[in-house]
């Protein structure tokens, strides 16, 4: 049997950070964020057709549109109204 010395280091809780990757607090944020939302997910026993469905996924899209003064996704081009006409000059 091989009798190898390992070394073993402390890392500083972020991998990134580790990796000396840029933005390693962001990317970190994400990753555990997504890790959250995986867990909820599953938690749910949700699919994609299930969330894209539920009336609480419409109402977080339309909170989120309102929000951010767009239109929600599910908007047809027939239902946006139309550009505010221009004053004559």
């Amino acid at each position: 049997m091989n009798k190898e010395i390992i070394e073993v280091v402390r890392g500083s809780g972020n991998v990134f950070r580790d990796f000396d990757l840029p933005n390693p607090d962001l990317e970190q944020l994400k990753s555990i964020l997504g890790a959250q939302i995986i867990g909820v997910i599953e938690e749910k026993h949700l699919s994609v057709r299930k969330r894209k469905r539920s009336p609480l996924a419409r109402r977080m899209r339309e909170k989120s549109a309102a929000a951010m003064q767009l239109r929600p996704l599910h908007h047809r081009p027939s239902d946006v109204d139309p550009q505010p006409s221009r004053p004559e000059s």
